[in-house]
């Protein structure tokens, strides 16, 4: 089985019309690896993709060869498929109004497993720091595909990395952020993989009642201890590469800040690097 390269789709339609913007007519790159443009018609004339060459972040606004320019006339049923750095707009629309499906496709990152026994399926980080669960479903007689379950939402911190923590009772789901930020998440169904739900929200410090709004973390890692008996206690760690030190550092198992949210089923224990669940 493979997953391709380029997944975690962001989909959506654009209608363009006689002094009518849709936001995305002026010059721009997308946050997609790749991006597919397909029009649905109507009746319109005018407003051509031009394209202008693939730049890098750093030089998005440099001047354009003329080799690089091109105008392509939209045909109803016909999608045109360029790169997300490619420069490109939409030149204005002369008569008529003009529909089109936009999907753009992020690079994967990570790609994390779920447990088997809570039927499979994978969770994905994108390289624009999203994160999403599909699974892989027969319908009648096509082939298997990879079907999206669940996508969480980032806004704009990027996660970093997650992990799974399989309970008696309940699956787990932890997930480090850019801002420092760590997140729980709890499988509500065992049967239906796009039923989660926040069950705690912190941020990785050795003080709980400090907070570093501004911190910006490079990357982390996150991994649940082994399990050895049926009785010893669910826990993880968790380490960040950050600009503010005092969520770097590792902080011992004995001092240990209790903050005990919610049920028995939630957090009960939170330190710098070691979490705790029941």
């Amino acid at each position: 089985m493979v997953l391709a390269n380029c997944a975690c789709p962001n989909w959506f339609f654009l209608t363009y019309g006689v002094n009518k913007s849709c936001g995305l007519d002026c010059f721009h790159v997308d946050d997609s690896k790749v991006t597919l443009n397909v029009c649905l018609g109507k009746q319109f004339s005018g407003g051509e993709l031009f394209l202008w060459g693939v730049r890098c972040e750093d030089h998005v606004n440099t001047e354009t060869q003329s080799e690089e320019i091109l105008d392509y006339s939209h045909v109803p049923g016909h999608a045109v498929l360029h790169y997300g750095r490619h420069r490109h707009g939409a030149r204005p629309i002369k008569s008529g109004h003009r529909i089109n499906l936009l999907l753009r496709c992020r690079s994967i990152v990570k790609v994390v497993w779920v447990p088997p026994e809570y039927g499979g399926g994978v969770a994905c980080i994108c390289a624009d720091g999203t994160f999403s669960l599909w699974k892989e479903v027969a319908e009648d007689t096509k082939p298997l595909q990879w079907k999206l379950c669940k996508g969480f939402e980032t806004s704009s911190n990027q996660v970093l990395d997650m992990q799974f923590g399989v309970l008696f009772t309940s699956l787990k789901l932890v997930a480090a952020y850019s801002n420092g930020h760590v997140k729980v998440y709890e499988l509500l169904d065992p049967l239906e993989l796009k039923n989660w739900q926040l069950q705690a929200e912190f941020q990785n410090v050795i003080d709980s009642t400090s907070n570093f709004a501004k911190a910006a973390c490079l990357s982390a890692s996150i991994s649940w201890t082994p399990q050895r008996g049926d009785s010893q206690q669910l826990s993880f760690v968790l380490g960040f590469n950050s600009n503010v030190m005092q969520l770097n550092f590792a902080k011992n198992t004995d001092e240990i800040t209790k903050a005990i949210i919610g049920t028995s089923n939630a957090i009960a224990s939170v330190s710098a690097k070691s979490i705790f669940l029941s």
